[in-house]
């Protein structure tokens, strides 16, 4: 059996990216590979940061010395996290040990293009010369690293998420519509709470319900002086009863981000049989097909999106169509066990048990 360590976020961490690696972790059925899981981020203050990455660093020294890692599996994102998986993948190389990219940055084009300048861009290009398979979530993912790194290898292996019993589906009367995920401008919070007034102009009982942390303070700050505010709720970060509680009794979900990966949220509804409306960025068009599987909006364009809310508030027919198409392709594509498989593939393609 080969041994496989996963470098990542703590499991208990708030964000997609846990997300994923608790799904494969839990979904994981290979009796070829043993996977072992180390943290290198947790949420939290500064220092508690620091000891997570220093005590992962250390865990994964020792077990890289002695031998017993054939595979690291490292998941990152862009700026700290990419800088800090750069030793655990420096590390791996000194070592001799194969390492899987598994890229999850939804702003990496951010990062890299704005944020960095031509010293760091040129670190950025060399740690990712060291991945020997880099695993991205969609073709478009694909084509932005092969932009910076020619000589990778990929794997296009979409964000999985589990399939929920369809007798949970239960919309609730008045209607709701959700939002999961970072509240701030990069998921678009701010042209939800635009969108408010013209929806409940045609809608007056429809309340919207916000399950995530991030720009909390900002969120109330806006909502204070608004007559509107008592029909948006703000729930925190939710677990994942709490969420599939929510999402079950939802109507519509919204996800009007500016950026993206492929979120897991967005997966999350789908797979609950709810209609969504969101934008084209990230992987998300290979997701949603604009009236098949969702409805697609331009990011910040505020009356589209409240008049795509609420022409499903509006619609039950239509929102039943796109909710069951929804959750049919994440039935198909999405699922846990295709998701265990491809990266089955990978591990495959590089230990030489391919074929």
């Amino acid at each position: 059996m080969k041994r496989v360590v996963m470098l990542g976020t703590r499991l208990d961490s708030m964000g997609g990216v846990s997300s994923v690696e608790k799904t494969i972790l839990e979904g994981w059925s290979s009796q070829d590979y043993s996977v072992r899981h180390i943290a290198t981020h947790c949420d939290g203050p500064p220092w508690r940061k620091l000891f997570c990455a220093i005590g992962g660093f250390v865990r994964y020294a020792a077990l890289a010395a002695a031998g017993v890692v054939d595979i690291a599996h490292v998941h990152f994102s862009s700026r700290a996290s990419f800088y800090r998986k750069s030793l655990f993948i420096l590390m791996s190389r000194c070592f001799g040990i194969k390492v899987v990219g598994h890229a999850h940055g939804a702003e990496f084009q951010i990062f890299y293009h704005q944020e960095s300048g031509p010293l760091r861009q040129a670190w950025i290009r060399a740690i990712l010369r060291q991945f020997d398979r880099l695993i991205v979530l969609s073709p478009q993912w694909q084509a932005f690293y092969a932009g910076l790194c020619h000589q990778l290898s990929f794997a296009v292996i979409p964000n999985a998420v589990r399939l929920p019993p369809e007798s949970l589906r239960n919309e609730a009367t008045p209607p709701v519509v959700a939002m999961l995920g970072r509240l701030g401008r990069r998921k678009g919070t701010y042209d939800i709470l635009e969108a408010v007034p013209a929806v409940i102009s045609r809608h007056s009982t429809a309340t919207f319900h916000f399950g995530g942390d991030g720009d909390v303070n900002e969120v109330r700050t806006q909502l204070a002086g608004v007559s509107w505010r008592r029909q948006v709720r703000l729930l925190g970060w939710l677990n994942d009863d709490a969420k599939s509680t929510l999402l079950s009794r939802t109507s519509v979900f919204v996800l009007p981000s500016y950026n993206e990966g492929l979120p897991v949220a967005l997966l999350e509804a789908m797979a609950h049989g709810v209609a969504v409306v969101t934008t084209p960025v990230g992987g998300i068009p290979e997701v949603v097909t604009d009236s098949k599987t969702g409805l697609l909006v331009a990011p910040g364009d505020v009356a589209t999106i409240a008049g795509a809310i609420c022409r499903l508030l509006e619609n039950p027919s239509l929102r039943t169509t796109l909710g069951r198409n929804g959750r049919a392709l994440i039935e198909s594509e999405f699922s846990v066990e295709r998701a265990v498989a491809r990266i089955v593939a990978v591990y495959d393609s590089l230990t030489g048990r391919a074929g």
